[in-house]
């Protein structure tokens, strides 16, 4: 019973995320994205859903998230159960993350580099396993933009080689954002 609430309680959050930007994303496409955090405090002020993790931005990520959604909702399956709300969540986490691409590519018409100040799921660790920072930093190289990294060692050891390989002088690594000579645009979600 341990697991099955460790893995159901993830779910529930991840759930919870993805509405928190599924809100945010019809505000902001149907033009009032100003009105997001009102709208998003408003509905985390009912004591039944609570304003913890109802914020508008990256999608969930890391080691525990994604994996305990997709195993709640294999569970359900390997019970009789076709309750597919994980795989349905993880789904919406997906498109949502393109839709942050977008949200930035159209920020930035002139094309300025972005400089992302980590890349690993969260700030503070070195892990980058479903990183929605990183993911971010790969759908915006795959959209030919230059992109600065500051340099974490811990993080930069996993993933320089791959980025050097596939995107040669497009990404760079800096020790921080001063050592940049050239106006960018700051990721710091």
């Amino acid at each position: 019973s341990a697991e099955i609430t460790k893995i159901a309680v993830n779910c529930f959050l991840t759930t919870k995320i993805s509405y928190a930007n599924m809100l945010g994303d019809v505000l902001h496409k149907s033009g009032c994205g100003d009105e997001i955090t009102t709208v998003l405090r408003a509905i985390g002020c009912d004591s039944r859903i609570g304003g913890k993790y109802m914020n508008y931005g990256l999608g969930y990520g890391g080691p525990c998230l994604p994996r305990d959604n997709r195993a709640f909702a294999h569970f359900a399956k390997k019970v009789g159960l076709e309750y597919n709300l994980g795989y349905v969540t993880d789904g919406f986490n997906n498109e949502h993350a393109l839709t942050v691409a977008n949200y930035w590519e159209e920020m930035n018409s002139e094309r300025k580099p972005f400089y992302f100040e980590y890349i690993s799921y969260k700030r503070g660790t070195d892990i980058i396993t479903e990183s929605q920072q990183y993911r971010l930093c790969l759908d915006l190289l795959d959209r030919g933009f230059k992109i600065y990294i500051q340099n974490d060692r811990r993080v930069t050891s996993q993933v320089s080689e791959y980025l050097n390989e596939k995107y040669g002088d497009q990404v760079r690594f800096v020790d921080n954002k001063f050592n940049i000579t050239e106006d960018c645009f700051i990721i710091n979600l």
